[in-house]
């Protein structure tokens, strides 16, 4: 600020220190602001509120008159003047009425100074009665201003100016999170940098006690950062962005023994209903059921409805493909076909497409066998998403779950892309091709963000690399209907198989949706309906069983080289220094809440090391492998204690707060541990705990959500996740024991990451992506420069729904120990129903 410029001296509302600046009255007074700077106030006013409410605060006079900007630009909300005036323009419809304020009240102000910065007018203005009339019952002008950033933020001032509470805006961190998502698109490069400038690593004042009850600042920690599904308010992992991805996924059952409702001769219902055209016959269900196969994988019927391919555990526990006859008894494992996933039929029965350890292969199936080997096709990822194969010998594929579709003729082998991802529209995965009758058309599902309004079924063609939406929905789509003018659609919907009209000849629906099945999940990791169908009338399917997460060992091609303990609800799982001892979370159902947990890594032996009520999560251990530190929440809130890994050991509080905190990492010096402390209604903000005298100071606390540290073990680097960008990013900043301030930032990633890791030499830094990446990024530290290379992806790991995966590394970095979803639970069966169409009659 310049000397020119008038200055003010207020008192900090919720410190009641004095803090001289700007008052944003006398800013706007003097000229419009530009969208950028509206943008900033907003945010930051925003976060300062959100504080404000947190500590069950009111301030019922927010205008730009109690609206002070400091010497390092900072928005600060300071105490009202007694008898001011100033402000009625700003006052909420319930305030102008004489009703008692609440937070909503404030939420409708800071809408109304949002309007004043963006529109260069309150929303009302005049005097008395005529002023207040307008705040009751007349709504404000659209805004005139046609900049993006402007126009971006109208939706968030029509929500905080609703004339009912009850329609208005509950929570302000809400408005600021959609503020902040809206910065990412609109504001442009040259701007989002001063933007980045003047609201970052500026330190607030604290409004705690000797004791540092409460941090100064941050923001909404969306929902999914929580850090331990086993306790009741949270969850695993930290980002609001997210995708459903590609998974194996296992499913029931492999012996075909048809069980017919109906008391009649097994071989005359064969006859009668497998072979023969079913329009008008009558409707069969059945279930199916495997002792032999474990855990089977997804069904896929062939087209003739003779025949089952899929995939399952054999001898030894390898996983290969299997396929059943149905007018036989026992499922038959496929030689060379060890970890086999995902089959599709040619449309002529005469082959099964599979993959397998990265390539898509080919195997010939005659009578219900297989009579060969299996060939190559092409190389794809370890995750692939399904694929289809169309009459002309042509097959369209998922190669992995970050990318679009690609095609390979099988003659050929010769593999391009088809589709491509529209980022505009926030597609993060093509996934479940299958091809319509005409063989050049097909159907595939799009997932997008969370949430987003683009996620649903396509339709795509060989001819083009344009695609139309279809329908929304939670799953893919399988068509069914033969190669007739008319079919239907089968998919999932709120928990139910539905069949729906399509007309594959016009490429459209014709008719609303009707239930085959109720009670069918779907594998909701991969946006997946389990349903097979055949051109003649058989139908299979499947709902997902019970989700669990199983310990694996990954060496850093991806390859599963070993498991630790049983499969669970597993939290994070955190190496000791030595990598001979995990510690984990996990819910313990007769507690009702997570215990931590101590595993051998050679033998999988365990006891239980916490005993505390309340749950225990984020386990963290000191250097020498002597004690856990790790957070619960028996006294109301997540507090953070430290204990020895001896059984039977007591723990002990070192730090407590009315927030939720959470360890990070415990510095190898062993003077210090890092953790995040979440203010509800703020962001995350990184503190540093003395490990000696348990008293905390403040590492960085700024408008946006820092945290899931990790300090390098040369105690010279602290990486971190950051949302400034919107999405979840790594960055990385000199350590200097903790201390807080402005320090140069190295941002490592462009598209998203978060759960950085050190190897042991510091040289190298891992973390994972939001569809399950783990990625390396070697470091050449050059004095005070942190020189490092590009990011490199390492392998794809089972993605987690709704989440990031969960993962630690081995001090040389030559393993990781993931803890890898399960979609399956090994109860359910597999299900079918014969002439189905009838049943939607």
């Amino acid at each position: 600020m310049t000397e020119a410029q008038p200055t003010d001296k207020r008192f900090d509302f919720l410190t009641g220190e004095e803090v001289e600046g700007e008052l944003l009255a006398q800013r706007l007074h003097r000229s419009q602001v530009s969208p950028e700077d509206a943008l900033r106030y907003a945010l930051d006013l925003g976060a300062y509120l959100a504080k404000t409410h947190a500590l069950s605060r009111l301030h019922c006079h927010v205008s730009p008159q109690s609206i002070l900007i400091d010497a390092v630009g900072r928005t600060v909300l300071v105490q009202p003047l007694e008898h001011d005036n100033a402000g009625h323009e700003y006052r909420s419809p319930e305030q102008v009425s004489g009703k008692q304020a609440d937070a909503c009240s404030d939420i409708y102000s800071f809408g109304a100074v949002l309007y004043r910065l963006a529109a260069g007018v309150p929303p009302f203005q005049g005097e008395g009665a005529a002023l207040n009339s307008a705040i009751l019952h007349t709504q404000p002008a659209p805004l005139a201003s046609q900049h993006p950033i402007h126009q971006a933020m109208q939706p968030v001032i029509a929500d905080c100016l609703q004339k009912d509470p009850t329609k208005r805006r509950q929570r302000i961190q809400n408005a600021v999170t959609e503020l902040k998502l809206m910065a990412r698109t609109h504001v442009r490069p040259e701007a989002a940098s001063k933007l980045r400038e003047l609201t970052q690593f500026r330190p607030t004042p604290n409004s705690h006690d000797d004791a540092g009850d409460v941090p100064a600042n941050g923001s909404d920690p969306a929902a999914t950062q929580a850090v331990f599904s086993g306790s009741a308010d949270a969850e695993y992992v930290p980002f609001a962005q997210t995708i459903r991805a590609v998974s194996a996924r296992r499913l029931g059952p492999g012996i075909w023994i048809v069980v017919i409702a109906l008391a009649v001769c097994a071989a005359g219902i064969a006859a009668m209903v497998m072979y023969s055209n079913r329009s008008t016959g009558p409707v069969y269900r059945f279930t199916i059921d495997s002792a032999e196969a474990k855990s089977p994988g997804m069904p896929a019927v062939s087209p003739d409805g003779r025949t089952l391919a899929f995939t399952a555990d054999g001898a030894g526990g390898k996983r290969t493909l299997w396929v059943q006859a149905l007018d036989g008894t026992h499922p038959k494992p496929v030689e060379d076909t060890e970890g086999a996933s995902e089959p599709f039929w040619s449309p002529d029965g005469a082959y099964v497409g599979f993959f397998a350890n990265g390539v898509l292969k080919k195997i010939r199936i005659q009578n219900g066998s297989p009579s060969g080997a299996p060939v190559d096709i092409c190389p794809v990822d370890n995750f692939p998403g399904g694929g289809t194969w169309s009459k002309d010998g042509v097959i369209v594929f998922a190669s992995k779950l970050t990318s679009g579709l690609s095609k390979v003729s099988v003659a050929r082998r010769n593999a391009e892309p088809l589709t491509n991802l529209d980022e505009a529209k926030h597609e993060r995965a093509h996934l479940w091709p299958q091809f319509l009758p005409d063989g050049r058309h097909f159907i595939f599902f799009v997932a997008a963000d969370e949430g987003d309004e683009n996620t649903g079924v396509y339709i795509g063609s060989l001819d083009s690399s344009t695609y139309k939406k279809l329908l929304t929905a939670e799953t893919n789509a399988v068509y069914g209907g033969g190669s007739g003018s008319s079919g239907h659609l089968l998919y999932i919907r709120d928990g139910n198989l539905v069949g729906r009209p399509f007309q594959p000849s016009k490429l459209q629906l014709s008719g609303d949706a009707l239930t085959l099945a109720d009670n069918v999940a779907p594998v909701e990791s991969l946006s997946l309906a389990q349903v097979s169908a055949s051109t003649n009338g058989t139908l299979v399917y499947e709902g997902a069983g019970q989700s669990t997460r199983q310990l694996v060992w990954l060496d850093r091609s991806g390859k599963a080289i070993g498991t630790v303990g049983n499969p669970g609800d597993w939290g994070p799982p955190r190496l000791s220094p030595d990598a001979k001892r995990i510690a984990a979370g996990r819910r313990d159902e007769k507690a009702g809440a997570a215990v931590i947990w101590i595993l051998d890594t050679a033998n999988g032996a365990s006891y239980q090391l916490t005993h505390l009520r309340g749950g225990s999560a984020q386990p963290v251990w000191s250097p020498d492998g002597s004690r856990i530190a790790f957070s619960n929440d028996e006294l109301g809130s997540y507090d953070l204690y430290i204990q020895s890994t001896r059984p039977e050991s007591k723990a002990e509080l070192v730090y407590r707060t009315a927030n939720r905190k959470f360890f990070d990492d415990w510095t190898r010096d062993d003077r210090g541990l890092v953790f995040d402390e979440i203010i509800p209604g703020m962001n995350r903000g990184l503190w540093l705990l003395n490990a000696h005298d348990h008293r905390a100071s403040i590492v960085l606390d700024t408008i946006h959500s820092e945290g899931y540290a990790a300090v390098s073990p040369d105690g010279r680097w602290l990486a971190y996740q950051s949302d400034e960008t919107g999405i979840n990013q790594i960055v990385v900043q000199p350590y200097d024991n903790g201390s807080s301030g402005s320090k140069r930032i190295w941002a490592i990633t462009r598209d998203g990451g978060g759960l950085p890791k050190w190897r042991r030499d510091s040289l190298e830094l891992f973390y994972i992506t939001q569809p399950g990446e783990i990625c390396s990024v070697a470091v050449h530290p050059h004095g005070s420069d942190f020189a490092y290379d590009p990011p490199k992806e390492l392998f794809q790991t089972r993605p987690t729904p709704h989440s990031w995966n969960l993962y630690d590394v081995a001090p040389n970095g030559d393993r990781f120990l993931v803890n890898s979803p399960m979609d399956w639970s090994g109860s359910s069966k597999i299900a079918g129903i014969i002439n189905w169409q009838k049943a939607l009659q």
